[in-house]
């Protein structure tokens, strides 16, 4: 009886606060700098990141990372717009639109003949995904243009990535990813949905 009493008057934050305790292990916050070490080292050396990434990285190791994008660059929205219903929006819209992407790129390229499978695809896709990150940060017009820069540096990140993957003509890869690029960007005015 006396621990509820205790428990009803300590205030809403010093139990929050217990919770983020929780979740704040020494764990999660070494997979958090993994996550970000491997999102440095695709947004800044994309050119040595991806060759071993095709060849052995794996659709698992491609969807921790991407997850953990989807998180952090989720609560970057939700933080910098201090609505959290942008962190959901854009949890569920991030994931949505990566696997829509890797999908329809992957459906592309079988188009023009590509016989490599959805995985590998997927993989180049969820580590292009790292520009979250930076489209996270949306502080009014600055959204607009961080989400246009995000989408330019992703498109070339995966240029990097399906040349490595699909052995097509550079301007096939270029098509097909043009293509991807102009969709999402419609999406993103017609639906407000990034």
């Amino acid at each position: 009886m006396a621990d509820e009493k205790d428990q009803a008057k300590r205030s809403v934050t010093e139990r929050m606060m217990d919770q983020v305790g929780k979740i704040n292990t020494p764990e999660n916050q070494g997979a958090v700098k993994f996550i970000i070490h491997q999102a440095q080292e695709v947004m800044l050396k994309p050119k040595t990141f991806f060759p071993p990434m095709v060849e052995h990285g794996s659709p698992e190791d491609a969807r921790f990372f991407l997850l953990g994008v989807i998180v952090i660059a989720s609560l970057l929205s939700g933080i910098t717009n201090l609505n959290l219903f942008f962190t959901l929006t854009h949890l569920f819209t991030y994931a949505i639109s990566t696997y829509l992407t890797a999908f329809f790129t992957w459906w592309l390229f079988m188009q023009f003949g590509s016989p490599k499978p959805f995985g590998k695809n997927f993989v180049v896709v969820a580590y292009s995904q790292a520009v979250l990150l930076i489209a996270g940060i949306q502080l009014g017009p600055l959204g607009v243009i961080t989400f246009l820069a995000a989408t330019a540096y992703s498109v070339y990140l995966q240029l990097i990535g399906m040349q490595l993957l699909h052995k097509l003509e550079r301007n096939t890869i270029i098509l097909v990813l043009a293509i991807i690029a102009v969709v999402q960007v419609i999406l993103k005015f017609v639906f407000q949905i990034y």
